[in-house]
């Protein structure tokens, strides 16, 4: 899962953390352009319906957006 996610993602994108429990991945990080994200993971096999699950902020002084993204990942072997 987390090879997927750091193949698919930007390499301007950075993730701080990753998380699997069961079915669900969080994962957060920093980036130019978090919106692009979602995108990108629901076209990449095993997440689907990937979400914001939390507001994506820009800190002070910052150029990248800080992002947390919620989605479910399909088992082993299955899209």
């Amino acid at each position: 899962m987390l090879a997927a996610a750091t193949a698919a993602l930007p390499d301007s994108t950075y993730l701080t953390e990753f998380t699997l429990h069961g079915d669900h991945a969080t994962l957060v990080g920093l980036s130019p352009s978090a919106a692009r994200l979602i995108e990108i993971l629901a076209k990449t096999p095993p997440f689907r319906d990937p979400t914001f699950g939390a507001p994506v902020v820009r800190p002070r002084g910052k150029t990248l957006e800080l992002f947390t993204i919620n989605a479910t990942v399909a088992p082993t072997g299955r899209k």
